[in-house]
């Protein structure tokens, strides 16, 4: 009788499916805060003792994606990113045969299929991360039907609703490719609710900072609502535990020119010593001194150029290093450092292009419009407009810089609550230049949209932003296009 029980037992115990299990309990949360925090080494301890205490436990296979993805994004490093695709091809071949009755499955699978997609886009592999993203919107659409009461579903499904939203016009076809449908007030009303949830129920406590990081980024960038952004920065909890907070909260002072208080951040942060280094927060600093005029920006872009090994913003950093020379008159040095923009760093993101466009066209920037942008960029405006003062289009000898000195002008006068001169000034800017390269007639359109949309006109708003939209081939397209088309996107169903 026994010798049969056994059996029976033995039987069970081999045709049986022994799936691992999904348990994101106390220590993951702990694990997964410090990787948002780039305490990677002390995150490695901590997922080594899971790993050794919870051998079945699959939830460690996004604690180690979530450090691989952050460390890629943050270096650029092509080592970093082959590291990244050849983890998480493992990790999910792995996972494939889990339990999928777990609202986990899914959201695991999901999360490590983006990481791969956000990081080919850095890396210019447009194709693949278009399919990757299909793939991960179509589980976790899955997930939110089996599983309505989980909530982190709604993380990365309000994000790729917002994003796919706004797509420039030069990747439409990435966004027909993935066939995501959304819009950005649904997927903000995803993301919210999941913040609501996890500040009142304390669930998900760990998701807080990284869901008001992304959140923010909507708002500031997208949705275009500074009060929101700006009440938003205020939850943060720790805010200085993390170079990646520091840096969300500098990015909304940074878009609604509050240097002043960029440079409080700065001074505020100090690294404990146990942060993976963001090196990118030296170039920011750099920007928030030159927005003052002060060359203590220069020692910030050295330290970015010579220690970042990634790709992105060097030729911007080239750039500004040129504008510092410019505004202490230093012609020779200008020259030399804008043609380090040709020949150093990509040209995939737009300071980037536009650094490049100076160098190549040797357009060099007149001083005193130099100044008034630098001035007007970080919030100064009477000091901006004290610099235009006593001077007309007529003024400056090139067509880019009558049109530059109409547009910034125009630019003043609207933060200075003066709406009736921008309108005439903006106006005056689309009619010299739509037909130009310069990016300031698709700005001028953009402001329109925007005063118009403040003013609740918002059929003039969409017909400013189509403007925006209909001119190509300028400086700053990409980020041009999705401002118009997060702007039409808002207007949608408000006429």
């Amino acid at each position: 009788m026994m010798k049969r029980l056994s059996l029976i037992l033995l039987i069970c115990s081999l045709s049986w499916p022994c799936f691992a299990y999904f348990d994101f309990s106390a220590p993951y949360e702990s694990a997964y805060i410090e990787i948002f925090n780039m305490h990677f080494a002390d995150a490695d301890k901590q997922i080594a003792t899971l790993k050794k205490n919870y051998p079945k436990n699959a939830c460690v296979h996004l604690l180690d994606g979530e450090k691989d993805f952050l460390k890629t994004f943050v270096t650029e490093e092509q080592g970093d990113f082959d590291n990244l695709i050849k983890n998480n091809d493992a990790r999910l071949a792995l996972l494939e045969n889990e339990n999928k009755n777990s609202p986990y499955y899914r959201y695991v699978i999901a999360e490590l299929i983006l990481h791969k997609a956000y990081s080919r886009i850095k890396f210019k592999q447009y194709v693949k991360a278009a399919l990757e993203i299909r793939k991960a919107f179509k589980m976790l659409e899955e997930n939110k039907v089996l599983f309505p009461e989980f909530k982190p579903t709604l993380k990365n499904l309000g994000m790729l609703h917002c994003v796919m939203a706004s797509v420039p016009q030069n990747y439409k076809w990435i966004a027909g490719m993935v066939g995501l449908n959304g819009t950005l007030e649904g997927g903000i009303a995803e993301m919210n609710e999941l913040l609501a949830h996890i500040v009142s129920k304390k669930e998900y406590d760990y998701m807080h900072n990284e869901t008001l990081m992304w959140l923010i980024f909507i708002e500031t960038h997208l949705n275009k609502q500074a009060s929101k952004s700006l009440d938003l920065i205020k939850q943060y909890t720790n805010l200085y535990s993390s170079p990646i907070t520091v840096f969300s909260v500098g990015n909304v002072y940074f878009h609604y020119q509050k240097n002043d208080e960029l440079l409080a951040l700065f001074e505020s942060y100090k690294d404990d010593g146990r942060t993976f280094p963001m090196i990118f927060l030296r170039y920011f600093r750099g920007v928030a001194y030159l927005q003052k005029l002060d060359q203590k920006g220069e020692k910030e872009f050295w330290f970015y150029i010579n220690n970042y090994k990634g790709f992105n913003y060097k030729k911007g950093a080239y750039q500004r290093l040129a504008w510092l020379a410019l505004l202490r008159n230093d012609d020779s040095a200008y020259q030399t450092l804008i043609a380090k923009c040709i020949t150093e760093g990509n040209d995939l993101v737009d300071e980037d292009l536009v650094a490049l466009s100076e160098a190549e066209n040797n357009e060099k920037p007149n001083v005193i419009l130099l100044r008034a942008r630098l001035l007007f960029d970080g919030g100064y405006y009477s000091p901006a407009l004290k610099e235009l003062s006593g001077h007309t289009a007529n003024t400056f000898p090139s067509f880019r810089e009558k049109l530059e000195f109409i547009y910034r002008t125009a630019r003043v006068f609207e933060m200075l609550n003066n709406e009736k001169k921008a309108l005439e000034l903006y106006e005056q800017t689309i009619t010299l230049g739509k037909t130009y390269r310069y990016q300031y007639a698709a700005n001028a359109a953009h402001s329109i949209g925007q005063i118009y949309e403040a003013n609740k006109d918002f059929v003039n708003a969409e017909k400013y932003y189509k403007l925006c939209l209909s001119m190509r081939n300028h400086d700053y397209q990409n980020s041009m296009d999705q401002k118009a088309k997060a702007g039409l996107d808002r207007i949608k169903n408000k006429q």
